[in-house]
C-alpha cells in the first residue's frame, strides 16, 4: 500500500521503500495508494422449493437481515423482485 517519501522539494527525490532524505527544507509526502472499493450492494438468486417458498424465503431473508444488522455502518432494504 502507500508509504512515506521525503524529499527535498525542487532538489531531489527519494523513492521507493523506506527511502529518505535528510536535507535541510526537506518535505514529507505521504503516498496513499489507490482507494478501497467498499461493497455498497449485494444481489442474489436463490431457488426456492414450490412447496415451501413463504418458508424457504422467510428464513433468507431472516439471514440476510441477521448478517447486514452485525456490520457496523450497514443499512438495510429488502425488495421483492416481481
Amino acid at each position: 500500500m502507500g508509504g512515506e517519501v521525503t524529499a527535498s522539494v525542487g532538489v531531489a527525490t527519494a523513492t521507493g521503500a523506506g527511502a529518505s532524505a535528510d536535507w535541510s527544507g526537506a518535505t514529507t509526502v505521504r503516498e496513499t495508494g489507490p482507494a478501497v472499493l467498499v461493497p455498497r450492494r449485494f444481489n442474489g438468486t436463490v431457488r426456492l422449493d414450490a412447496a415451501r417458498v413463504g418458508h424457504n424465503a422467510s428464513r433468507i431473508a431472516d439471514e440476510v437481515i441477521a448478517h447486514l444488522v452485525g456490520q457496523v455502518g450497514a443499512e438495510q432494504w429488502l425488495r421483492q423482485a416481481t
